[in-house]
């Protein structure tokens, strides 16, 4: 009998990169993120189905993000830099990311 084997992914040469600081269009704001969350959807991608491109492009996936404001675009109101903010992004596993403001939830913890 042949010796069973599996496949395995190997993901080589890590490595952190300076890119341009995102800017805030008018209605967007953009965090620092502190954190963000894995919910099931991030988790697809990594089982490898044909239509997703893995791995993602740097600081993507992660969309669930909280941190600090620290740049809004100029028709944002009720938000100001040094909020503390949770919303919906498109690259949350990264340093800052840009959200529009309608998506955002301001608050904290205590």
């Amino acid at each position: 009998m042949a010796p069973l084997d599996r496949k395995r992914a190997v993901l080589e040469k890590l490595r952190i990169e300076r890119v341009p600081m995102p800017m805030p269009e008018p209605e967007e704001i953009r965090v620092r993120l502190d954190e963000c969350g894995v919910c099931s959807s991030n988790l697809e991608p990594w089982a490898g189905p044909e239509w997703v491109r893995f791995p993602t492009e740097p600081g993507g996936s992660g969309h669930e993000g909280w941190g600090t404001v620290d740049a809004v675009g100029r028709d944002v109101d009720g938000i100001s830099i040094g909020d503390w903010v949770a919303a919906l992004f498109t690259h949350s596993y990264a340093e800052f990311d840009i959200s529009q403001a309608a998506k955002v939830v301001r608050g904290g913890v205590g």
